[in-house]
């Protein structure tokens, strides 16, 4: 287990014995941590910059500078290539998970007000997609597989703030995208991907409720937890 300290330290802790068997040291309050799926990376932020750290020896991997507005979301994808982060004026930052070198940015959502932060960002369980949204209630959706990556659909059934995102682990097209909201409602959404011509096609409906379990999505599909 993960915590993000505010003393510049991320902790490591065995939840069987209560024992912290990590502590990776920053310079500055840590604000985010994000296991990799497979848990041999950890990746966290500070105010301006993403580190990579190697899971079991505690090595860090990686710095990543990030300009003035600051970090307010990480994630790394499924195949420990590529890391998104979210700056606080609505940009999405894409980069390689080995060099460090930025292969894309954008607004993750051009239809929000300017100056709303990228809060929240996660990658579909193949790395296809990366779901983000600003401080609202509309999640951007964007097809990492177009050149440039764009935004494909635009989820708007929430009524209020989104807080958390989460794609289903083992669900691929269709995907199953959760949202945790401030209307008291974690929205689950179905979103199937096509391809033709080499552009992508979505469509998006409510999933069924037998499926809304969380904002996170184990892989067994019996558990979630809300962030």
């Amino acid at each position: 287990l993960a915590v993000a300290g505010a003393d510049g330290h991320a902790g490591v802790w065995d939840v069987e014995t209560g024992v912290c068997v990590q502590s990776l040291r920053h310079d500055e309050r840590v604000w985010r941590v994000d296991y990799s799926r497979d848990g041999s990376r950890l990746l966290t932020s500070v105010e301006h910059a993403a580190f990579l750290w190697d899971a079991a020896s505690g090595e860090r991997l990686l710095r990543i500078a990030i300009d003035d507005t600051g970090v307010a979301a990480i994630a790394i994808s499924p195949d420990n290539t590529r890391i998104a982060a979210g700056g606080n004026d609505g940009r999405l930052w894409l980069f390689d998970a080995a060099t460090g070198e930025m292969a894309a940015s954008f607004f993750a959502d051009a239809g929000v007000p300017p100056g709303r932060r990228c809060g929240r960002a996660g990658f579909s369980p193949d790395g296809r997609f990366v779901a983000a949204h600003t401080d609202g209630t509309a999640v951007a959706v964007i097809d990492l597989a177009a050149q440039p990556p764009q935004v494909i659909a635009r989820l708007t059934d929430a009524t209020g703030w989104i807080r958390a995102l989460a794609f289903h682990p083992d669900h691929a097209n269709p995907y199953w995208l959760a949202g945790a909201g401030f209307d008291k409602t974690v929205h689950v959404w179905e979103v199937a991907a096509q391809s033709r011509d080499q552009r992508s096609e979505v469509r998006s409906q409510p999933a069924s409720e037998d499926v809304a379990r969380s904002a996170t999505m184990d892989t067994n599909d019996q558990y979630g937890g809300h962030h």
